[in-house]
């Protein structure tokens, strides 16, 4: 089991697009007012600039300062609401692909 510590990340909800595919013809964009998205990221060098500093003051009973993230801990973020929001219970068919079973029959015409 992993021991790394984790300190919460907030971002504020700005905007949500809905489905742009053709048959979903409205885009609503929602903004929420106030509203945070937070995920748990690993206090390590690699994903928060400032790590050393909070794990000591963590450590000493201190008020802990926000972290500030890197290129790579922005990417770790992105990467745990994809995950969050992707779907897991969507059912692929793993037999042919539609296109493999349609017949084209370019040469009627002639």
């Amino acid at each position: 089991m992993n021991n790394t510590p984790f300190i919460s990340v907030s971002f504020k909800w700005l905007s949500c697009e809905a489905d742009p595919r053709p048959y979903k013809p409205s885009k609503p964009i929602l903004e929420p007012v106030d509203v945070l998205v937070e995920v748990k990221v690993p206090i390590e060098i690699q994903y928060i600039a400032n790590a050393q500093n909070i794990l000591m003051q963590q450590m000493s009973g201190e008020k802990v300062e926000k972290p500030i993230l890197t290129p790579q801990g922005m990417k770790y973020c992105c990467d745990q609401l994809e995950t969050a929001m992707s779907p897991h219970d969507i059912m692929t068919n793993q037999g042919d692909d539609w296109d493999n079973s349609v017949e084209w029959n370019l040469n009627e015409g002639e």
